[in-house]
């Protein structure tokens, strides 16, 4: 019998813009302390996690950093080429906040799911952690 669970890890932040439609998506630092704004792929430092509901701004932003979490996500790795991913790949932040398969050494997530090239889905990742070192590949 399956079953599901475990330790997550959420904060409470405030939603520096209206998030109310990237539930589900990374999200990063804002600009002022305790507060997020959507991430991409180029957001320094990482993204902190997956959204895990849709405030508009100043409300309360709960963010997943650690653990099981649905993720809006697409199948084309980030450098365009579409390519569909399974189970176990890594999973990184895309432009648009989605996850997108890691094509890099850097990844937030790893796939607990399929999804077919190019289309967008929500899935189940396992949420590592901002910034976490996937490793060397040989």
């Amino acid at each position: 019998m399956a079953t599901s669970g475990g330790m997550v890890i959420d904060e409470s932040f405030t939603a520096a813009v209206d998030l109310s439609a990237y539930q589900y998506m990374f999200v990063a630092a804002g600009s002022v302390v305790g507060e997020v704004a959507a991430a991409t792929a180029g957001s320094i430092p990482q993204p902190l996690g997956i959204l895990q509901n849709d405030p508009r701004a100043t409300e309360t932003a709960v963010v997943r950093l650690f653990g099981l979490s649905k993720l809006s996500a697409c199948g084309a790795v980030i450098t365009g080429a579409a390519s569909a991913l399974n189970h176990g790949h890594w999973m990184t932040c895309g432009s648009n906040s989605k996850g997108y398969g890691a094509n890099a050494d850097i990844a937030q997530a790893v796939l607990l799911d399929s999804i077919a090239s190019a289309a967008a889905n929500i899935v189940t990742v396992f949420l590592v952690g901002p910034g976490t070192v996937v490793g060397s590949r040989y």
